[in-house]
C-alpha cells in the first residue's frame, strides 16, 4: 500500500523526471529513426528493463553497493561511458545513413539488447533512484522494498509510455523525410556526437553528482 497523499508530488515529479532528455531517450530516438518504430519501442523497452534491475537493487538494498563503493561505481560508469561513446563514434564514422543501410529493418532482439545495456550500464541511473523513490515511502505502510518497487516501477512505466508518443511523432518525421539522405546523414552524425557527449560526461561524473 502507498501513501495516497505522497502520489500527486510523485506523479509530477515522475512527468519532469521522464521528459527530461537523457542517453536512454536519444538513444531510443536515434533507434527509431534508423530503424523503425518497432525497433524503436523495443529499445525502449531494453532500456526500461534496465531501468527495473535499478529499481530493484534500491528495493532490496543492492544499491547502496553502488553509492557507496568507488570501485564498483566506477567499473560501471567506464562500461556505460564506453558503450555510449561506441555508438556514437559508428553513427560518427558510417559513410552512409543507417537509414538507408540498415533499411529501417534489423533483427528483433537488436534493439532491445542495445537499449538494455544503455540502460543498466548507467550507475547514475541508480544512485537517482536511491535519492529520488525513498522520498515517497512511508515506513508505516506496507514493506519498503514494496513500495519501492512499486513507485519504482509506476516511474519505468511512465518512461515508457512518453518515449511511445515520442517514438510514433519520430516514426512519422522520419518517413516524410527517410529519402533525403544528406538530411538523414546529418541526423546520424548529430546523434553520434551527442551519444559521445554523454558518453563523456558519464565518464567525468562521480557517485556525488
Amino acid at each position: 500500500m502507498l501513501d495516497c497523499s505522497l502520489l500527486p508530488g510523485f506523479l509530477i515529479a515522475t512527468l519532469i523526471i521522464n521528459i527530461s532528455p537523457g542517453p536512454e531517450m536519444i538513444f531510443v530516438i536515434s533507434t527509431t529513426i534508423s530503424s523503425g518504430k518497432k525497433q524503436g519501442l523495443l529499445a525502449a523497452l531494453g532500456a526500461a528493463t534496465g531501468s527495473t534491475v535499478h529499481v530493484l537493487m534500491v528495493a532490496f538494498g543492492l544499491a547502496v553497493i553502488l553509492s557507496t563503493s568507488l570501485v564498483a561505481f566506477t567499473v560501471i560508469k567506464i562500461l556505460g561511458a564506453v558503450y555510449l561513446c561506441y555508438l556514437g563514434i559508428k553513427a560518427l564514422i558510417s559513410r552512409t545513413s543507417t537509414v538507408i543501410t540498415e533499411n529501417r529493418t534489423g533483427r528483433i532482439t537488436r534493439g532491445y539488447r542495445k537499449g538494455f545495456f544503455v540502460g543498466v550500464l548507467n550507475p547514475k541511473s541508480v544512485i537517482f533512484f536511491l535519492a529520488f523513490l525513498p522520498q515517497f515511502v512511508n515506513p508505516q505502510l506496507s514493506s519498503y522494498s514494496f513500495q519501492i518497487t512499486t513507485l519504482g516501477l509506476c516511474t519505468v512505466i511512465a518512461g515508457i509510455l512518453i518515449e511511445l508518443a515520442v517514438i510514433l511523432l519520430v516514426d512519422r518525421i522520419a518517413d516524410i523525410i527517410s529519402r533525403k539522405k544528406r538530411i538523414m546523414m546529418f541526423i546520424d552524425k548529430l546523434t553520434g556526437m551527442v551519444l559521445i557527449c554523454f558518453g563523456l560526461k558519464l565518464a567525468l561524473s562521480t557517485q556525488h553528482d
